[in-house]
């Protein structure tokens, strides 16, 4: 936990509703190595998902109310999101673009905020062969209007037809390097969203993102500093040719 005792509050659902998926299986998952994350709050809102109604025009005018009012303020509370999404017919499902659209609605008409704008967020999937590569694909691109920061790696794809088995019969996962995967998933949400929000979470955040954007520097330096040695050795070389 940092000094101030904010923790950071990590909201995550899969797009698949099916409670035996292997995607919400990859949920679960996560739920689960959250607890041994200091620092973090995690809330898994599936549920909410299959109750939100078709989005409607009509609807909005009368108001958020009921279960799309609960989605879009539990989704406004996250300081991050993970999401799980299967592939179907080459994108995401439905029911997730659906769930996504309702929050992505203004609060009233003045357009001047959004329940789901500008949120840190790391995606994975489970699947075919490709894992759902062409899915989390369709989902970075919904993610740059709502002008989402997405973490670029670790990229988790579990392919379900690699001929071992990944999860039991109910959906939990059960495959220890898939795990490993998703809790590599998990510690670069919690990083990145420090990073992107230095000092919210108290001075250890902060120090660590400063430490982290020097590092980056150094290395910048550093890379710098070899290409130049290397064009002045190679122009050493063609004058002592000639």
């Amino acid at each position: 936990m940092s000094s101030s005792g904010r923790k950071i509050k990590i909201v995550a659902f899969s797009g698949a509703l099916r409670k035996s998926s292997a995607n919400a299986g990859l949920v679960r998952a996560a739920a689960e190595l959250a607890k041994g994350v200091d620092g973090i709050e995690f809330e898994v809102v599936t549920d909410l998902i299959g109750q939100l109604p078709l989005y409607d025009g009509d609807i909005e005018t009368e108001g958020f109310k009921g279960v799309v009012k609960q989605w879009r303020e539990v989704i406004r509370s996250a300081d991050a999101l993970l999401i799980a999404t299967p592939e179907y017919n080459y994108s995401i499902p439905g029911t997730l673009k659906n769930a996504i659209d309702w929050a992505s609605r203004p609060d009233d008409q003045t357009y001047s905020s959004f329940p789901t704008f500008d949120k840190p967020v790391a995606i994975m999937g489970a699947g075919g062969g490709m894992g759902t590569s062409r899915a989390q694909y369709h989902l970075r691109q919904v993610g740059v209007y709502l002008n989402w920061h997405f973490v670029n790696r670790p990229e988790v794809n579990v392919n379900l037809w690699g001929g071992k088995q990944i999860a039991d019969s109910d959906g939990n996962l059960i495959d220890d390097a898939t795990r490993g995967q998703v809790k590599a998933l998990l510690d670069a949400l919690v990083e990145w969203t420090k990073r992107l929000n230095a000092g919210k979470f108290g001075a250890g955040a902060s120090a660590e993102a400063k430490e982290s954007n020097k590092t980056d520097s150094d290395s910048g330096k550093k890379e710098k500093k070899a290409k130049k040695e290397k064009k002045e050795k190679k122009a050493k070389k063609e004058k002592s040719s000639q």
